[in-house]
C-alpha cells in the first residue's frame, strides 16, 4: 500500500510499509517457501503480504491476511513467530518506480498445522512452493517468475539463501 507523507526523513514521499509471510516447509532436507500467483499478473507469483490496518501491529497483519489469503483458522491452522525474523527501513526506488519511497518491510515466519490446513494449501491452485534456489533466482522451474518488488526486499534483507 502507498500512501504520500511527510515521512521522517525530512521528504515528501511515498509510503510502503508491508508484512510479508515466510511460510516454509521442509521436504528431502531443503526449505520450501509458499509463494501465491499475482494478483496482478498471472505469470508471476509473490508471498503472502499486507499493510497493517489501524492499530494492528506488524505480527497482527500477517496472521489476519495468511489466514484469509489462505481460507485458513489463525488459532487453529498457523503460527506466527511472535517476532519478526528481520525489520527494515529505509528510503529506496522500488523495481519500476523512478521516485524514493520511504520503505518499511517486516519478515515473519508462519508455520501451518494440521493436515487439515495442507491439504488446503495443497489444493489451491494459486498456491506454489518454491525452492530456496528460485526464490533468490527469481524464476521459477515454470518459467513463472517472482514478483521484482519480493525480489528487492528479499535481497536487501537476506531472508533466504539460494543454497538451503
Amino acid at each position: 500500500m502507498k500512501r504520500r507523507k511527510t515521512s521522517r526523513f525530512g521528504r515528501d514521499m511515498e509510503k510502503w510499509f508491508q508484512s510479508i509471510a515466510l511460510i516454509r516447509r521442509v521436504q528431502d532436507g531443503k526449505n520450501l517457501w509458499l509463494a501465491r500467483e499475482s494478483d496482478r499478473r498471472p505469470d508471476m507469483v509473490d508471498f503472502i503480504a499486507a499493510p497493517r490496518l489501524e492499530s494492528e501491529s506488524f505480527r497482527e497483519t500477517i496472521r489476519r491476511e495468511v489466514g484469509w489469503v489462505l481460507d485458513l483458522d489463525p488459532k487453529r491452522d498457523l503460527l506466527v513467530s511472535n517476532m519478526a525474523q528481520l525489520n527494515l527501513e529505509f528510503v529506496a526506488s522500488l523495481p519500476n518506480s523512478t521516485a524514493d519511497s520511504h520503505i518499511a518491510a517486516s519478515f515473519f515466519l508462519v508455520e501451518i498445522y494440521g493436515r487439515r490446513a495442507m491439504q488446503k494449501i495443497e489444493s489451491d491452485p494459486a498456491n506454489r512452493w518454491m525452492t530456496s534456489g528460485e526464490v533468490c533466482s527469481g524464476e521459477l522451474e515454470t518459467g513463472e517468475t517472482v514478483d521484482p518488488r519480493l525480489l528487492f526486499l528479499l535481497d536487501r534483507a537476506k531472508v533466504i539463501n539460494a543454497w538451503d
